[in-house]
């Protein structure tokens, strides 16, 4: 029980109690009610005054508590206060049924305070406690006992399932607001993903518009190179953000038939293109058909390619080879980048999440890796990830069937952009 929440207001539902009871002893002791026996009522007298300061002290130092050790501390000695206050109230009243309504309430603010099983210990302590005084009437101890352990059971389960559906309202409530704040993030970083290619192609055409055949045939070849850029950077980030929207809707389709490896492959890389600046381009492939989506085994490559060319700088290695396995296909995508920070491996999987930055500065919305792991587990596949300051490597194993071919395997690309073979 250390929700602290539940414990301020259980603190403060208490304090209420402890008043009322010590308005009850002041009226009693007005209105000549109080036992004629002398020590019974010297003591109830002086309980009165006693249980107001103790209530006042309580109150006042419950307002500055900072912490959960100091709360828990504070609830301990309110606990045994009451239970003191309690205990000597009903001794002093003397009557059996009196003192075994006082004692009942103590399981019940144990089950208050600290749940279930304590409050069943301190019933079973109240139980025999009132035992050891009157020894003597076993069917009232009896009585007492069973209903001690009842009241404890009955409000302490209720008091575990209240705590457990607020912290679970509270786990919930803060997931939503989690989810809000990324919501807005998304948007804001995908409103900008977009904006700038689409500024890129607008400007590019206003020129050609404007300028026409004044333009230089260099300068114009550029302008429509960077128009043909842009608007791939565009269709893969609406490729993506369907596939996020198809795998949340429940909606996504996967089209397995025989397709070549090399030609999954070939397409990813062609996807993946517009990234690559420097990077010198190594491709194995095995020569083999097997049953898979091509469409989308080349959405995963190119993501995990264009993955690898953002975080790893110019000129370095990236390594992208498929081969046969007794199970199906393994795809791998190795770099030899700074590698992937231990502590942001967890959360690399998750919609727009991304690294801060890039070797091609700030960029992307962070959905690369979220598709590459639902196509995965779309199509049955696993996913291992291999990371250390030479490099990562990311692993796709496709269960499927499989066919050799004769066929050229691709081989090592230079470091243009040009797709080469090699026999």
């Amino acid at each position: 029980m250390n929700d602290p929440i539940y414990l301020r207001r259980l603190e403060s539902r208490v304090t209420l109690v402890r008043a009322a009871f010590c308005a009850g002893l002041l009226a009693a002791w007005a209105t000549g009610s109080l036992p004629t026996q002398e020590t019974s009522g010297a003591v109830l007298r002086a309980l009165g005054p006693v249980l107001a300061l103790g209530t006042l002290a309580i109150a006042f130092a419950a307002r500055g508590l900072r912490g959960d050790r100091a709360r828990t501390r504070l609830g301990v000695t309110a606990f045994l206060f009451d239970v003191s206050i309690a205990a000597v109230a009903a001794l002093a009243a003397g009557e059996q049924i009196a003192i075994a309504f006082v004692l009942v309430m103590i399981p019940i603010e144990a089950a208050l305070r600290y749940g279930l099983r304590p409050s069943i210990v301190v019933a079973i302590g109240v139980s025999l406690l009132f035992g050891a005084v009157w020894w003597d009437s076993p069917a009232t101890i009896a009585l007492v006992g069973g209903v001690c352990l009842g009241t404890a059971w009955v409000v302490g389960s209720a008091v575990q399932i209240w705590v457990e559906k607020q912290r679970f309202l509270e786990r919930q409530t803060a997931q939503l607001i989690e989810h809000d704040r990324l919501r807005d993030r998304n948007v804001a970083i995908t409103s900008h993903e977009i904006r700038s290619p689409l500024t890129a192609v607008i400007a590019a055409t206003d020129v050609l518009k404007r300028k026409g055949d004044e333009i230089e045939p260099a300068k114009r070849d550029r302008l429509l190179e960077i128009m043909s850029q842009q608007g791939r950077q565009l269709a893969r980030l609406v490729d993506d953000l369907m596939i996020s929207s198809e795998l949340q809707a429940g909606e996504l389709l996967i089209t397995i038939e025989m397709s070549d490896l090399e030609s999954a492959v070939q397409r990813g890389l062609e996807g993946a293109a517009p990234k690559r600046r420097a990077h010198q381009l190594e491709v194995f492939v095995d020569p083999i058909r097997c049953e898979i989506d091509e469409y989308r085994v080349a959405q995963i490559l190119r993501n995990l390619i264009e993955n690898a060319y953002k975080y790893t700088p110019d000129r370095s290695r990236v390594t992208v080879s498929g081969h046969a396995t007794d199970e199906g296909i393994e795809l791998e995508v190795a770099d030899d980048g700074p590698g992937i920070p231990l502590e942001k491996r967890d959360l690399l999987f998750e919609a727009f999440r991304r690294m801060e930055e890039t070797s091609a500065g700030k960029e992307g919305v962070g959905l690369g890796l979220f598709v590459v792991s639902q196509l995965a587990a779309a199509m049955d596949a696993l996913i291992d990830l291999a990371s250390s300051t030479r490099g990562t490597t990311f692993t796709i194993r496709i269960p499927c069937r499989v066919e050799t071919i004769e066929h050229r395997r691709m081989g090592v690309i230079s470091g243009e952009n040009a797709i080469d073979k090699e026999a």
